[in-house]
């Protein structure tokens, strides 16, 4: 098993969060960024051959409303351990360093709780509907500040539909 232990130690997260600030201080509709191949190909290859199937028993919460259609868990003692060893990166000091020097935004701090976070999936037919995200983390009694996606999807087809959009803050269209 691929061990993601210390994968952002490597300096080339230092190196990209630098050289992309710019870019992301000037996305549209607000400050945002997307990076290809940000995590390396074996990691991402055992990240997508562990994770639960979407029948799988690992306990996953389905909501199933008008504006969402999808099942995640938030609990990483419920995952496999390549997943659970890899979030625990995402809530690590090193990646924290990283998205403060890509955000130009101080005292980031993860949340261990993965409020909204997790693994999420969802099949064809599944859905997001446009939403804003909260800002308030009730659990660690502080406002959100950043997102991080990372999609594990091989070969994203355009026409399955349901690719992230970013719409105008006013939620009338995509920008």
């Amino acid at each position: 098993m691929f061990d993601p232990t210390g994968i952002f130690d490597n300096p080339k997260y230092a190196k990209l969060a630098f050289d992309n600030k710019e870019t992301f201080s000037q996305g549209n509709p607000f400050p945002h960024i997307s990076f290809d191949d940000f995590l390396d190909e074996q990691l991402i290859k055992e990240l997508r051959d562990n994770f639960p199937d979407y029948n799988d028993d690992v306990s996953w919460h389905v909501r199933d409303t008008e504006n969402i259609k999808k099942r995640y868990q938030a609990d990483d003692t419920k995952l496999p351990k390549i997943l659970r060893l890899m979030l625990r990166e995402f809530n690590s000091k090193q990646f924290l360093l990283f998205l403060e020097a890509l955000t130009g935004i101080e005292g980031l701090i993860p949340d261990p709780y993965f409020i909204n976070g997790g693994v999420h999936m969802s099949k064809s037919g599944d859905y997001l509907g446009v939403h804003a995200d909260f800002n308030w983390n009730h659990m660690i009694q502080a406002h959100r500040r950043v997102n991080a996606l990372i999609y594990l999807t091989e070969s994203w087809q355009e026409d399955w539909k349901g690719a992230l959009e970013l719409w105008e803050l006013n939620g009338v269209k995509p920008v």
